[in-house]
């Protein structure tokens, strides 16, 4: 027998149905719609970050060519291909951009130095991280250049904020620690170790220049190289004897 109610209870269940299925629709929709936002969003936060990267090369070279004179955002923006405008919203003035070059360079340095930590003695440390310069000097000769080969008063490294110099200290800091910590266990002769770290850098960076203007053969700071064995092993000797240290000044320098 047919109830009473059923021709009212159909009509309803679809309307039911079909509310429910436009509510899908409508929640598919905003679905795709908050997939496209997401999408967008990080293509222009990866865009935003491809520019900075860019304009952050294009500087350091533009230091490299002609000094802090030769930095100015409309050339900048002239060489990246972008207004001048478009620059400060990535950096607020020439000088926030200086200190981002800088300290890119002295960060990435850092990450090179770290890597010798790994090694489980104070030795193996030193070394590793002898090795790690060459590394970085190899592999990121610009920065090198810029870090080390030019003068720092023309490209205006005086000029950074106080937290770029001690990214920048904090480097040299690396090479004084690990000759400290040889000098505890001996290895190395007692003494300063600003000033062995002072004389070990200058001996890395000899090897490391020379190689990077063309004064020798092709592969000489690459790893394994026969003349970064023999000048860690030179550094090394020099380091471990002599009674000059003790009496050793602590040098003046300027990462």
């Amino acid at each position: 027998m047919i109830s009473a109610t059923a021709p009212i209870q159909r009509p309803l269940t679809n309307a039911v149905a079909i509310g429910l299925s436009a509510l899908q629709r409508h929640r598919t929709q905003w679905q795709r719609n908050s997939a496209l936002t997401a999408d967008v969003n990080s293509v222009n936060i990866v865009s935003m970050n491809d520019t900075r990267e860019q304009l952050v090369l294009a500087a350091r070279d533009m230091l490299l060519e002609g000094g802090l004179p030769a930095l100015s955002m409309r050339k900048l923006g002239a060489r990246c291909g972008i207004s001048a405008a478009a620059i400060y919203r990535h950096f607020p003035d020439k000088d926030a951009l200086l200190a981002t070059v800088v300290g890119e360079a002295f960060g990435i340095f850092m990450t090179y130095l770290a890597a010798a930590l790994a090694e489980t003695d104070p030795l193996k440390r030193y070394r590793a991280m002898n090795r790690q310069y060459f590394k970085f000097a190899s592999d990121q000769p610009r920065y090198y250049q810029l870090m080390f080969m030019a003068d720092s008063q023309a490209l205006g490294f005086d000029r950074v904020d106080e937290a770029t110099k001690r990214r920048a200290e904090g480097t040299f800091q690396m090479l004084v620690d690990r000759i400290a910590e040889c000098q505890r266990e001996g290895v190395f002769q007692a003494g300063n170790p600003i000033a062995q770290a002072t004389f070990a850098w200058s001996s890395l960076h000899g090897l490391a220049a020379l190689s990077l203007v063309g004064k020798l053969g092709p592969g000489a700071i690459e790893a394994g190289s026969p003349l970064i064995e023999a000048q860690i092993a030179g550094i090394e000797i020099a380091l471990a004897q002599g009674d000059f240290w003790a009496q050793a000044s602590t040098p003046e320098h300027d990462c």
